[in-house]
């Protein structure tokens, strides 16, 4: 090729690299890449006609003033916004699967959404947040999660937000498949119990919320309880599950709430009480808590995998529902009522149609560890509890279907600083007022230091409950018991290992049920207090010492086996 010929190529080959260049760096509308047009939004374009077209990737440069669209702009079917610099302020957008290209600054100003986002996440800068855990965010979070199925906190940034009404929630959550991975500060300062049970996240009737992070309030000083004044239990919930919600997970860390995550509403009012049919269901709730009066509080949970664990509470946790496996650890609790730290309790529900109904508590396998600190103002607390709440709706329909069946319990205990340590375990009398036929079958197994309950009693039986349960000790410590009384002729209590008996029922209160005791070293005395025993009990052990009035008692109590133990 001579030197004319190859200087014709070389300028061919220059004339298609530099239109392929300006063709990159100024695209024209009707250029496309991958199926997709190019248009450079203008100062004076009219934006209503320009962001029509579908399919369409529009490249903001300047900010645009949108109130002079009174209707708004509606973005084309699956175009892109993608964001050089500009902001849409002051005006109605409505999304139509619209993919934002954009760094993590605001975007979008002081504007009312609709429709949806196809982004991997959303970010709340977009939308004006700040996240310095000072400047409210409240709007800029609101906003990314009503137009987006996932939504993302920069980095390590706190994002706070409030409300201007206690009985409001400050974010909410309507619709299914949504992800928040987010750090929240609630700003509001507790100054009535109105806030009780309202959520700084409310999720309604909803499938598949995710949430990973944290949620903290400004109620660094509140007590977590008190007898009088307002206290962290006056306070709001972190994540408020509201009616059947499935496939939750959470993994949350919070502190100076009421609650970390609540399902249901207001707890003690009746007409918000719940509603649904299956509650919080097959679902994965992880929450860590400091200063948070009850950290996980359950009106209504089934299926769910539940872990826990709270440092400076009133409870660890509060469940209601069959079928659920807990694992919870707790340290340092305050409290001005008797509180449990395990509340299991089978309860009365609205349902959607505004109809009650009974929940029961069965089938659920949980573990809590006990772990070393204070323990204050616990007097006639106790570490697990079943209950029915004897709210004044309860006494509505019949309760012949309240029941704790199947149950297992695992208690790892530990020497404790403090006072009025409180119960291992304890009935609730007062609670059962409603119903005589109530059911309870657990078993528990004790494992590590108990000597912390044995100044008072470590098992109290003051119901009137059908009751199935057998205490398996595991420890090289006696097991104190007390019947207060037990109304059931067909209850059955079975306790195995090192044991002693305080007093089994009362002149007014008989023990009309059946006890047997099984263990190395087993002490029974049926003379403390003024005690009235119909039915019987049976001990067995290597080393039995057993005190009684012969003549009341002999018919009743049994010895079938008592071999000394040579040491």
């Amino acid at each position: 090729m001579d030197i004319r010929n190859r200087i014709i190529v070389f300028k061919q080959i220059r004339y298609v690299l530099v239109v392929s260049f300006l063709f990159l760096l100024f695209p024209f509308t009707g250029a496309s890449k991958l199926g997709s047009r190019y248009v450079y939004v203008r100062k004076n374009d009219d934006l209503v006609k320009t962001f029509s077209s579908e399919n369409t990737t529009f490249i903001i440069r300047f900010n645009h003033d949108l109130s002079k669209y009174k209707n708004g702009i509606i973005i084309g079917k699956n175009s892109t916004l993608e964001f050089r610099g500009g902001c849409l302020s002051n005006g109605r957008i409505t999304f139509n699967n619209t993919r934002i290209i954009s760094s993590i600054r605001q975007i979008f100003n002081n504007n009312s959404y609709s429709g949806y986002l196809d982004v991997e996440t959303a970010y709340p800068e977009w939308f004006g947040a700040v996240g310095n855990g000072i400047t409210d965010d409240t709007k800029a979070v609101q906003d990314a999660i009503y137009v987006s199925n996932s939504v993302s906190g920069f980095r390590d940034r706190v994002y706070a937000v409030q409300t201007d009404s206690p009985y409001s929630h400050c974010l909410v959550v309507n619709r299914d498949s949504i992800s928040l991975t987010i750090n929240l500060k609630d700003l509001n300062e507790y100054l009535s119990a109105d806030y009780r049970g309202r959520g700084v996240i409310f999720v309604d009737n909803l499938n598949g919320f995710s949430f990973k992070g944290s949620i903290n309030s400004v109620n660094t000083s509140l007590p977590v309880s008190s007898k009088s004044g307002l206290s962290l239990e006056s306070g709001r919930a972190g994540i408020v599950c509201y009616g059947d919600c499935s496939r939750v997970y959470i993994d949350l860390t919070c502190s100076n709430l009421y609650c970390g995550v609540f399902h249901g509403t207001f707890m003690y009012d009746e007409f918000l009480y719940r509603n649904g049919t299956i509650g919080i269901d097959s679902s994965t709730i992880k929450v860590n808590a400091y200063r948070v009066a009850y950290p996980v509080a359950l009106n209504y949970a089934n299926h769910c995998e539940i872990d826990v664990y709270g440092d400076h509470m009133h409870r660890c946790i509060y469940l209601c529902g069959d079928d659920n496996i807990v694992n919870a650890k707790g340290r340092n609790y305050y409290a001005a009522a008797a509180p449990a730290h395990v509340l299991l309790l089978s309860n009365v529900i609205k349902t959607d149609n505004k109809e009650y109904r009974i929940v029961t508590c069965n089938h659920n396998r949980i573990t809590y560890i006990q772990l070393e600190g204070e323990t204050q103002n616990l007097q006639e607390g106790s570490v697990v509890q079943f209950q029915e709440l004897g709210l004044s709706l309860n006494d509505r329909i019949p309760h012949e279907d309240y029941s704790f069946s199947d149950n297992i319990v695992n208690l790892y205990c530990c020497k404790l600083g403090g006072m009025n340590i409180q119960h291992l375990y304890k009935s609730f009398s007062s609670n059962w007022k409603y119903d005589k036929n109530v059911s309870v079958e657990c078993v528990f197994n004790i494992y590590g230091d108990i000597s912390s309950y044995l100044s008072f009693a470590a098992f109290v039986f003051y119901a009137k409950s059908e009751d199935r349960i057998t205490i398996n000790n595991n420890t090289n410590q006696n097991l104190i018991y007390t019947f207060s009384y037990s109304g059931n002729s067909k209850s059955v209590y079975e306790i195995n290992g090192d044991s002693r008996s305080r007093s089994f029922g009362t002149k007014e209160h008989p023990f009309y049920g059946t006890l047997k005791v099984n263990g190395r070293n087993v002490y029974v005395n049926t003379t403390t207090g003024a005690p009235k025993i119909v039915g019987n009990i049976y001990v067995e052990g290597d080393n039995v010492e057993i005190v009684q009035d012969k003549r009341k008692d002999s018919k009743h109590v049994h010895v079938i086996k008592n071999v000394p133990y040579e040491q």
